[in-house]
């Protein structure tokens, strides 16, 4: 795939997702990209990373990730004395790695010495042999059913953690102590193929599916913008100059049930109508509003509750919302968000904002806790 780096997926290049999900964790310092094209040097540029030119020499086909990793290392450390603790590989070609991901694998080096991402596995694997096929990860005449089988790890490929140096001493992505980091299926998806970048533009265009059960049973906690997302983004405007919004029971009816499961429920917002706390009075939830900065609201409220980031899920419909959309585990918009939230959410729900999909989360949340 010619210029694969710099194909589109949700209106932005491969590497511009790849950027912004360094640029938003929390523990990632630097983001650099190494590079002997000039586009993409443009590209990096103009999203906010710094580049190092990677000699023709390291740029070839058979050239290793790590090659280019030691050459940016001794880049921007020549004597090695302004080394990082940790190094990240990011891979461009994963375009739904998500920023709680990254702070994972930097979380776990303090636990090993190189982590990478993974997606659990319990698919039954063949090989051909001369004659016959032949059972790898199972027997095939005394099988048992996949739910039985211990789990097997798949790498995913988006990004990769080491402490620095161990990976200088090594001169390699696996070394020491191993460790992995568990992330959904479906942000596991690497681009090699026309076939493969086709699907990632289908799921970022909007027709993304829910997540696995497993990463659902995670959620402790829920975080919904207003206006657009618990409403269908209208206000009527009284003679007084009073203002309506229309609500959805249906929506009310969801955020009881995850009361009722012990799930936290925030409702934040930059809307300053008390409408806002008014409804969150009625659906007995917490409620910010007046936020202009919603992603350090985000990390407070969250911290005050007591759940980490990484366990939190926000639903939000606009361009203000994707600093705290990136800055939690799972993020989630209606269908008719705006277009860069499209591309940016884990997961499109199918209703509109107003109209059910906040109920449709919630029903989905609720059904892998007790289903």
């Amino acid at each position: 795939m010619p210029e694969k780096n710099l194909q589109l997926v949700g209106g932005r290049s491969l590497v511009s997702r790849a950027i912004s999900a360094c640029l938003a964790a929390k523990l990632v310092d630097r983001v650099i990209v190494s590079t002997d094209d000039p586009t993409i040097r443009g590209e990096a540029l103009a999203c906010g990373a710094e580049v190092i030119d990677r000699p023709a020499e390291l740029a070839g086909d058979d050239s290793s990730s790590e090659s280019a990793v030691l050459h940016a290392l001794g880049e921007i450390s020549p004597n090695g004395a302004e080394l990082p603790e940790v190094t990240l590989l990011v891979q461009c070609t994963s375009p739904f790695t998500r920023s709680s991901d990254l702070d994972a694998l930097v979380r776990l080096t303090e636990d090993h010495d190189c982590v990478f991402t993974a997606t659990s596995s319990h698919v039954f694997l063949w090989r051909r042999s001369s004659d016959s096929m032949v059972g790898i990860n199972h027997n095939p005449l005394r099988r048992l059913p996949r739910q039985y089988l211990e789990p097997e790890f798949a790498e995913s490929g988006n990004a990769y953690a080491m402490r620095t140096s161990g990976f200088l001493e090594h001169q390699h992505r696996f070394f020491g102590s191993i460790g992995l980091h568990e992330i959904d299926p479906f942000d596991s998806l690497e681009i090699d193929s026309p076939t493969d970048l086709a699907l990632a533009r289908s799921i970022a265009s909007g027709t993304s599916q829910a997540p696995h059960a497993s990463a659902l049973r995670q959620v402790k906690a829920v975080i919904f913008d207003f206006d657009g997302v618990l409403t269908d983004d209208t206000v009527v405007v009284h003679e007084d100059g009073s203002e309506a919004v229309t609500a959805h029971r249906g929506d009310g009816l969801g955020i009881a049930a995850l009361r009722d499961n012990e799930i936290a429920v925030l409702i934040l917002s930059k809307e300053r109508n008390p409408v806002v706390s008014a409804r969150a009075r009625k659906l007995q939830v917490d409620v910010i509003q007046g936020c202009d900065d919603k992603r350090p609201a985000v990390t407070e409220w969250l911290e005050n509750q007591g759940i980490h980031e990484s366990r939190a899920l926000f639903v939000g419909n606009d361009a203000n919302d994707l600093d705290a959309m990136a800055s939690v585990g799972l993020a989630a918009c209606p269908s008719d968000a705006r277009p860069e939230v499209l591309a940016t959410a884990h997961w499109v729900l199918t209703p509109p904002g107003g109209r059910g999909a906040a109920r449709e989360l919630c029903d989905a949340i609720v059904h892998a806790r007790c289903g």
